[in-house]
């Protein structure tokens, strides 16, 4: 192409002059190119580059060359055709509508500024929807095995106090004289009498078979059957402790993962165990696995998602507790031999596991560590995943810099004073409902004549009570829902002093129980939920980690708790939680509301010292 004169332009068919040349030319040029605008970095004002590209069998060089239009001071080259625009550039292409009738957009004006709160609401909506369920079934579908690891050692370690036969004249010579013969195959017979399995008596099971049994983990040694149950609690709170680190530093992904398959191999290896002192061991592992993996799991799902979701999405990631424990029921009563429980529960965890591969990374946790267009990237995948196709791509997103270490991590609960005193209150809150909640899981055998029954009626409740949250939430707030929640509980322990007889089966005491657990585990539930939502997402990972190693502490104490089911005078036990119910009440109340809230992002959006940065992505 030749180069223009100021004052003329040629026609390509014709040789005639146009009186408007530069005019001519620029009409020619739209039509026989294709046009594209791209923003171009660094200019003032949003400037453009304008890079055109000819369309088929347009013929727009001359051997070869390219041809630019010189506007301005700045400078765009292409192989085919440039131009260039600057600040103060006059080009008619880009001012005069008339002859330009391709608008050339600036999408720096237009970009749409937002918090990072925002954006998540933006890009995954504020209501759940199908997508919502679908993908958060998937994902959780680790919950089943938190409960049924948990009590893996209540049915597998089954001991029919109640159901046992003489084998030696030492026996029979007992039951002759002893005069209440209708109380005889007892507890307290088998373990007051000094008689030995095997020799003296044999537990009728009807073909099962129990650790307990196996191992002689009854009367005297139950308190070791006790241990059985209660360390796996002690594993979660080592556990706790190494991945408050872990977490805020490498992610949530890789340590959740990680945890899991630690928990997948304990259960695994249980199933082999030669003797109680294996069997320990490996259930401190699975604590540390499981509890980990789970609390990970939650703190990384909720972080995709505006908090006016998160108590409805935990309601419903907790029911696959419920879930899990209505499967080991099933398959305790199913399953005769206790080691082929522990291998089912396995193959569980490990498919489990599966889905977690496939979840990407915390986009709060990416933003934290300044990987701020990775986090975009990820949000706009998870948009898409529950159907509404949004994009960042017009869109800042403004968040804090917090330059953190392990050291800062643990300094800035001096340093924020109000942060630090939050974070303080939760610790206790976490061990008081824990242990008012595991008191009553390992305890349903002794307030219940039928142990499986009886496990799946505290299964439903706890059904209830991860939904109860909703409601309690939504009238009455977060903060006022959870003060709501202990107050049953201490109502309903109130109830259960009351020794009265309905039938054979139920009693005033074992249903005022029954609802005063569905209250417990409620608070219990709604505790993790509050903990993620008062908590800036720089330290979420380890707080949650503290508080929930505090809560392993109660969770250790439940199953020694529930021996007191065993005093004859059944108030005194009721009448100690309702103690610990009232405590808890305070403890909520000395701390924020986060209601109608958004999620902090680092400690001085909880209040206190200034600091941070603020950017933009």
């Amino acid at each position: 192409m030749e180069t223009l004169n100021p004052n003329e332009a040629r026609s390509t068919d014709g040789g005639e002059v146009f009186a408007n040349p530069a005019a001519r030319e620029e009409e020619k040029l739209c039509e026989s190119l294709q046009m594209e605008s791209l923003p171009k970095a660094g200019v003032p004002g949003g400037s453009n580059l304008i890079t055109v590209k000819p369309t088929a069998g347009t013929d727009v060089s001359d051997g070869g060359h390219s041809t630019t239009e010189k506007v301005g001071s700045e400078t765009a080259t292409r192989d085919d055709v440039t131009i260039e625009e600057g600040p103060e550039a006059k080009s008619p292409m880009s001012e005069d509508p008339e002859r330009n009738p391709i608008p050339l957009p600036r999408p720096a004006d237009n970009m749409r500024k937002m918090t990072f709160d925002e954006g998540v609401c933006e890009l995954m909506g504020e209501r759940i929807g199908v997508y919502h369920v679908l993908i958060i079934v998937l994902f959780l579908s680790y919950g089943l095995c938190v409960d049924s690891q948990t009590y893996l050692t209540v049915f597998a370690g089954l001991l029919p106090y109640d159901s046992w036969i003489c084998k030696s004249n030492y026996c029979q010579e007992l039951y002759q004289n002893f005069t209440d013969k209708e109380n005889f195959y007892s507890k307290k017979v088998l373990c007051e009498s000094n008689m030995k399995m095997g020799d003296d008596f044999i537990f009728e099971t009807g073909g099962r078979t129990s650790l307990a049994i196996e191992w002689g983990l009854f009367c005297e040694d139950e308190l070791k059957m006790a241990s059985l149950s209660s360390i796996i609690f002690a594993g979660a709170y080592a556990g706790f402790l190494i991945a408050s680190v872990l977490f805020d530093k490498y992610g949530r992904k890789t340590v959740t993962i990680s945890s899991g398959f630690i928990s997948f191999l304990a259960v695994l290896a249980s199933g082999f165990s030669p003797n109680y002192l294996t069997m320990l061991g490996l259930r401190f592992l699975m604590g540390l696995g499981k509890n980990v993996c789970w609390a990970g799991l939650l703190c990384w799902l909720l972080e995709f998602l505006p908090a006016s979701l998160t108590i409805p999405v935990s309601a419903l990631g907790y029911c696959s507790h419920s879930l899990g424990l209505l499967l080991l029921d099933l398959v305790a009563y199913l399953v005769y031999d206790w080691r082929h429980i522990f291998h089912i529960i396995s193959v569980v965890t490990f498919v489990s596991l599966l889905p977690l591969l496939f979840l990407p990374e915390s986009p709060r946790f990416l933003i934290t560590r300044g990987r701020a267009a990775q986090a975009k990237a990820v949000l706009e995948k998870a948009s898409r995943a529950v159907g509404k196709m949004e994009t960042l791509r017009d869109i800042e997103l403004s968040y804090k810099v917090h330059k953190q270490s392990i050291l800062g991590q643990i300094g800035d609960f001096k340093k924020y004073p109000k942060f630090g005193r939050q974070s303080a209150l939760l610790a206790p809150l976490w061990l008081l409902t824990c242990s008012l909640g595991y008191t009553f899981q390992f305890g349903w055998g002794k307030l219940s004549s039928n142990l499986y029954i009886s496990y799946v009626l505290a299964a439903c409740s706890s059904t209830v009570a991860f939904n109860l949250m909703i409601p309690a939430n939504k009238l009455a707030g977060k903060k006022k829902g959870l003060v709501g929640l202990l107050s049953g509980c201490v109502v309903f322990f109130c109830l259960a002093m009351v020794d009265y007889q309905i039938s054979e089966f139920w009693s005033v005491e074992f249903i005022a129980s029954l609802l005063g657990f569905l209250c417990t585990i409620s608070a219990n539930t709604m505790t993790y939920i509050y903990t993620n939502d008062i908590t800036p997402t720089s330290h979420r990972g380890m707080v949650t980690c503290i508080c929930g190693s505090f809560g392993r502490i109660g969770s250790f104490l439940g199953p020694y708790l529930q021996l007191l089911f065993n005093l004859p005078d059944r108030r005194i036990p009721f009448g100690i939680f309702v103690g610990l119910a009232l405590l808890c009440i305070v403890t909520v109340m000395l701390t924020d509301d986060p209601t109608g809230k958004t999620m902090p992002q680092t400690p001085m959006d909880i209040g206190g010292k200034d600091g941070g940065e603020e950017e933009t992505v």
